[in-house]
């Protein structure tokens, strides 16, 4: 997928009219990837992972890497789980599937935005973590001395039934990786952890448009 130079945080900005728009394909996280036996039973009946699908734009600016995602999403204003969303980087040259936000053996880097309710105000709107399977994500300070990101940010507009996300972050992660996963969360279906919708195939990030 081609990377527009320029963009910037506003998700609302008219220059994402000139990039390239993937529509990504997404599907429930495996329920036999759930990460405990709890979760596999409660949720083995229900409906979750219930957004089907999402419009990816890609952006890069000096050392900054830009991702506007757009999905259509029924917030509810009082509901017990914020909706969320993140993209993610493989970090070896032959990942598993993206749908299970990575595994033990093939651990993924990811930047998790959330629309923080109010009583979670004074937390980072986005988050620097590293996943290794539906819902179990940790800091990514913590893990293998991976230093975490200073410079993740999030700004996010809602209309018209759409949430309308710009994430981004260090473009040496993407340059590492060249390939990305995406997921999102409907807070109002309860969607939390591993229960979300995870797109099906990794995005090659192609960077020849911005001289990489």
């Amino acid at each position: 997928m081609e990377v527009l130079k320029g963009s910037g945080n506003d998700p609302n900005d008219p220059s994402w009219t000139n990039g390239a728009k993937a529509k990504v394909s997404l599907a429930p996280a495996p329920i036999d990837s759930q990460p405990n036996h709890y979760i596999r039973e409660a949720w083995a009946n229900k409906d979750y992972g219930t957004t089907k699908e999402a419009d990816v734009t890609l952006g890069s600016e000096g050392k900054k890497f830009y991702i506007r995602l757009e999905w259509s999403s029924n917030v509810e204003k009082h509901a017990e789980f914020p909706d969320a969303a993140a993209v993610f980087f493989p970090a070896s040259e032959s990942p598993s599937t993206p749908v299970t936000i990575g595994s033990r053996e093939n651990p993924v880097r990811m930047w998790q935005w959330k629309n923080r309710l109010p009583v979670q105000s004074k937390l980072p709107k986005v988050l620097d973590l590293i996943a290794t399977g539906p819902g179990v994500f940790h800091p990514a300070k913590t893990i293998n001395g991976t230093a975490p990101s200073d410079s993740l940010q999030g700004n996010a507009t809602y209309e018209d039934g759409k949430w309308k996300v710009v994430i981004s972050g260090d473009l040496d992660v993407v340059v590492g990786s060249k390939k990305m996963g995406i997921a999102i969360w409907n807070g109002a279906n309860q969607e939390r952890a591993g229960l979300g919708a995870v797109s099906t195939e990794w995005i090659d990030i192609d960077l020849a448009g911005i001289g990489l």
